[in-house]
């Protein structure tokens, strides 16, 4: 792991598949801790155990545009407080 990045966190939204995924791990490699949000529970936590298992820390954080109403969810803001809670920093 490179530490260029060490004591930073990451918020990947999209980071389930395609090129979020590859940003989740190429900034965990470079030493972030890294918040990786989706919609797919099941990928977010394949992603994190990929992350852990290279040394890095991860959480998977499911975030959805609204609910059933239209309401958002979650905000930018909110993820990044319920990240920095989570990962300790």
């Amino acid at each position: 792991m490179n530490a260029s990045l060490e004591n930073k966190i990451a918020v990947v939204t999209g980071g389930t598949s395609g090129i979020g995924k590859a940003a989740a791990l190429a900034l965990a490699k470079a030493g972030a801790k890294v918040v990786v949000a989706g919609r797919r529970e099941n990928e977010g936590q394949a992603v994190v155990q990929v992350i852990e298992k290279s040394g890095g820390k991860a959480l998977f954080v499911k975030t959805a545009h609204s609910d059933e109403f239209g309401h958002p969810i979650r905000n930018s803001r909110t993820l990044i407080r319920d990240s920095r809670t989570v990962v300790g920093a």
